[in-house]
């Protein structure tokens, strides 16, 4: 079409008529193509959505809302009812926001965004490229949210909207502050890239915990966290703090569930790159599979596991003069440690503590000793059915100084330490038990046992773990293969 409007204009040119005779010409070309075109909707139309009753204030699955403003990038439908009870400045004032909103994302979010992830379905099932934002009043702490069912046709989905569309909440739109809305709408957009380059893609569905740990990366990633103060970021922070969950792939849609994978995604970014969480959603896996695909991709030996273990010690010691990866590299994080679940030993007397405890798979438990007298033993036993092989520990001086060191369960299921001048120069002793695989749902169990003592057995004198003895298992193989090379090599020269 385009190719003979141009031939016509070249020889209308010539003719000299162009202006009249090119717009008969292309009208007739129009009207006698087979080509279909989008109707264009119009400012004040009013469409009925689907909404999700989870989310919407009033339990709602339908709402009617109004077309407001037409930008580049969106259509803004706002709720009727929300919208109708608003004075003329309130309505003003959020249009400012929004076409703010607007600039930013066209600008700045979407560049970045399709950079990092790629791009939306586009021009997507309605045939235009413009995304559809719909504010409705919703539950409290509800921000916003992402319907996949929008994606799909009727025929398919009954309550389709047919359309790439977010949703955002009529109380974030009031009273959020303009930066963060920014946020809202980088993370909402995330999942409806997330869905084009995962579910129609692969035809796979991301695991929620890590399409939720993308979509909150997209802070960091636009910068916008830089200003902690007020940043989803702090918020987050706050949340793991008051309670600090540990299973990463858990998903019960709390804040919590948020403020976790939030952190621990901060943390492996920080430490092997944007580019892991990016070649994991180019990728027909999902969840921690997709994660050691993108390590093994960009030449990493550790595993998720690896870096979950190191992210839950992390968590309580957050010092980088123990290891780069024992600490957060955020500026805004290098202070922030959680308190573990603490259990106290009388300091005056012989005292013991004996506790059975237990988890599921993908769970971790920060847990703490502190008072006593003279010297700490503790044992750990992990039974045949728990598949446990390494618990870290951590000892406190009362200088702050920090030792980190393992319990290894991989020939043994029980072992023993000593802690000498405990409750005095040793401040604190630490332990990490995880469990990074087993059957879903079941529960497995361990045990340990704290003891005051005033004398350490034999030389143990200062804490010896099977780590050490590991340790120098391992040179003594290494150096008998540097025997045997040079075994080798006198038996050539005496040839």
């Amino acid at each position: 079409l385009w190719l003979l409007a141009s031939l016509l204009f070249g020889i209308l040119r010539v003719m000299k008529f162009r202006k009249i005779i090119l717009l008969g010409a292309i009208t007739i070309l129009l009207l006698g193509g087979s080509f279909s075109f989008v109707q264009g909707a119009s400012i004040g139309e009013t469409k009925n959505f689907y909404v999700e009753s989870q989310y919407d204030m009033y339990g709602r699955t339908q709402i009617a809302a109004n077309l407001q403003e037409i930008t580049n990038p969106f259509y803004l439908y706002v709720e009727n009812n929300w919208w109708n009870n608003l004075t003329n400045q309130q309505k003003q004032d959020i249009k400012n926001k929004f076409y703010n909103t607007a600039t930013e994302f066209e600008y700045k979010i979407y560049p970045k965004l399709k950079e990092t992830w790629g791009t939306e379905y586009r021009p997507g099932i309605d045939n235009d490229v413009r995304v559809t934002v719909l504010i409705e009043q919703m539950k409290a702490g509800v921000g916003g949210y992402f319907r996949s069912a929008d994606e799909y046709s009727q025929s398919k989905v009954k309550n389709s909207n047919q359309r790439e569309m977010i949703y955002l909440s009529s109380n974030r739109m009031e009273k959020t502050p303009q930066d963060r809305l920014y946020y809202y709408v980088a993370h909402e957009f995330t999942h409806l890239i997330t869905f084009n380059q995962k579910n129609r893609k692969y035809n796979v569905s991301e695991d929620t915990w890590l399409n939720e740990a993308r979509a909150e990366y997209t802070e960091t990633l636009l910068g916008y966290n830089k200003n902690f103060a007020g940043s989803n970021l702090q918020e987050r922070v706050k949340e793991f703090l008051i309670h600090p969950l540990s299973d990463i792939t858990q998903w019960d849609n709390t804040v919590y569930d948020y403020a976790r994978t939030n952190l621990f995604i901060q943390y492996l970014a920080e430490h092997y790159g944007v580019k892991i969480l990016t070649d994991s959603l180019h990728s027909p896996y999902t969840g921690v599979a997709s994660l050691n695909y993108a390590l093994k991709k960009n030449g990493y030996s550790d595993t998720i596991t690896d870096i979950y273990q190191n992210w839950l010690i992390t968590n309580v010691v957050n010092d980088c003069s123990l290891g780069k990866q024992y600490c957060y590299l955020d500026p805004n994080l290098q202070n922030f440690t959680i308190l573990p679940y603490t259990y106290y030993l009388p300091s005056s007397g012989q005292s013991s503590l004996s506790v059975t405890d237990s988890f599921f798979p993908g769970t971790a438990k920060w847990q703490r000793l502190i008072g006593g007298k003279d010297s700490l033993k503790f044992t750990m036993t992990i039974p045949e059915a728990t598949p446990i092989k390494k618990v870290p520990y951590i000892v406190i001086s009362t200088s702050g100084k920090k030792e980190i060191h393992f319990l290894d369960f991989s020939a043994v299921n029980q072992q023993t330490i000593y802690v000498p001048d405990f409750g005095k120069s040793k401040s604190a002793f630490i332990f990490i038990p995880f469990l990074s695989q087993g059957k879903p749902g079941q529960r497995y169990y361990y045990s340990w046992q704290a003891t005051s003592v005033t004398k350490v057995p034999g030389n143990q004198n200062s804490q010896i773990s099977s780590e050490l003895l590991e340790n120098i298992r391992q040179q003594i193989i290494e150096i008998q293969k540097q025997i045997n090379l040079l075994r080798q090599e006198i038996s050539l020269f005496l040839v």
